[in-house]
């Protein structure tokens, strides 16, 4: 499995972390059960990270970011607000990741951004977290990369 995710903080955010060869079936997978979280755990997420960075290939096609798009516009009806992360340096999860955000900035009132570098999304996270939900996150570059590794080792 190279695409894993789990609750941090509490269940107050979702962890998506995606490493080696990311593959379309395990994405949905994966992504179908966090959007079939029951709507009164769903609506207590303040945020979301997908980091992406470590993918080194994909089969990924428009036609399954087309399907999270659709899975995350109806699951928004339980949750207006949260505040989502996504990481990914390479030029392709980069560019999935935009054409994912463009599909959904008008539905579900999500405040999103993509980056290419952990740091600058980290910061950009903990802010918004902040700013939106009065929710302060201890989370520097050191505290995330060890949340990286205990998600990946399933200890989460």
């Amino acid at each position: 499995m190279t695409f894993v995710s789990s609750e941090v903080f509490e269940g107050q955010g979702v962890l998506f972390y995606a490493y080696d060869s990311l593959d379309e079936e395990e994405l949905l997978r994966v992504f179908r059960k966090h959007f079939d979280t029951p709507a009164e755990r769903f609506s207590r997420y303040r945020f979301t990270i997908t980091d992406l960075t470590e993918v080194t290939s994909t089969n990924l096609t428009a036609s399954a970011v087309r399907q999270m798009s659709d899975w995350a516009a109806e699951s928004s009806a339980n949750n207006t607000d949260a505040v989502v992360c996504i990481i990914a340096s390479s030029d392709l999860t980069f560019g999935f990741s935009r054409m994912e955000h463009t599909l959904v900035e008008d539905t579900t009132g999500w405040l999103q951004r993509e980056f290419r570098q952990r740091e600058e999304g980290l910061a950009w996270l903990v802010d918004k977290v902040l700013e939106t939900h009065g929710l302060s996150l201890p989370l520097d570059l050191a505290a995330y990369l060890a949340l990286l590794k205990k998600v990946r080792d399933g200890a989460m």
